[in-house]
This record gives C-alpha cells, structure tokens and sequence, in this order.
C-alpha cells in the first residue's frame, strides 16, 4: 500500500512519518546518485519480512519527505519501484506545491493500492507551529497549502481512494493500521 499524508506546513506530516518510523528498528539508507542526502529508508519491522516500508526522502532536518528529492517524477518512481517491484509498503509526505493528485493515481493505475490521510489541523496552529521552527514562510502561502490539502482530499474522494481525514494522533492511529502495525 502507498500511504501518503496531506496537510498544512506545520500540521505535523513529518513528526508522523518519524514517529511511524520509530516502529520500525531495522533501517537503512537509500543513497542517491551524486547527492549527499539519502533518498529514503527501507525499514522492516521487527525483522519481519512481510513489513518492509520505503520512506522516500531525509529526515536529518525538519521539513523532509518528497521536498528533499531531486524531483517529483523521481519520487515517484523510486515509490513505483519500491512498491511494485520490491514489495514494499511506501509511507510520503512533502509540502510540494507541484504535486497533483494525478501523480499518486498513476500508480494506483499502475495496480498499486492507495491511501490518502488529511491531517486536519487548524489553519492558526500550523501558522504557530512554522514561526516556532522560524521559517519566515508568509501566512498566505501557508492559508493556499491549507486549501490545496483540502481540495486534493475531496479529489481523491472522488476517485473512491481510501480517504481519511482527522486529527494528528488520529491520523497516526489510522496509518498505524494501514501499515498493520497494530
């Protein structure tokens, strides 16, 4: 399954991934070519080779996921492959203003399933929660993500692609069940 996490700047998609992450103890990184930056992290849990998860991206620093790629189309493809040809469960998450639903519906065409989680947080809270790591983001682009998020949610509604939408540990209940963690 390819879980990815929608919401707002702040809304908290990347302490969701690392705190996910942490249930899995068994990890390495992903290099890729000519950067310094992993390109992800395969992580089994509890050396079980049914649960194997491709996180793509870093998360050395605050903002990781998709952003810290080369490319959408190389995200992309490196949870293709990932997913389809190594099995995998793929969890994402990335703020990227270029991202369309189409990209993650290319590879539910491809025959892979798919999961979407807003992660519904105040407008006002993730604001607080960007100037507290002291990104100078402008409040207008963090109110446009916030819609975007939104609007990508009913998007994939209307593709009858599991949807889920709620709080963060709600969101995080939810993922912790998708993944089979439970």
């Amino acid at each position: 399954m390819i879980i990815s996490l929608l919401g707002t700047n702040g809304a908290g998609k990347s302490h969701l991934v690392r705190r996910i992450m942490s249930f899995y103890p068994v990890s390495r990184k992903l290099e890729y070519p000519g950067r310094q930056k992993p390109a992800g992290y395969i992580l089994t849990h509890n050396n079980d080779s049914e649960k194997h998860l491709y996180v793509p991206g870093h998360y050395e620093i605050a903002n990781g996921g998709l952003d810290t790629l080369p490319s959408l189309s190389t995200a992309y493809e490196l949870m293709r492959i990932h997913a389809l040809e190594m099995g995998c469960n793929v969890l994402y998450e990335g703020k990227n203003f270029t991202d369309k639903p189409q990209n993650l519906l290319d590879l539910r065409d491809a025959g892979l399933p798919i999961a979407v989680a807003l992660i519904d947080e105040p407008l006002e809270d993730c604001v607080k929660a960007v100037r507290e790591r002291g990104h100078k983001i402008q409040e207008k682009t963090i109110e446009a993500l916030h819609r975007k998020s939104r609007r990508h949610y009913y998007d994939f509604q209307e593709e009858k692609v599991e949807c889920f939408l709620g709080s963060r540990e709600q969101v995080f209940a939810k993922v912790f069940r998708w993944l089979n963690l439970v």
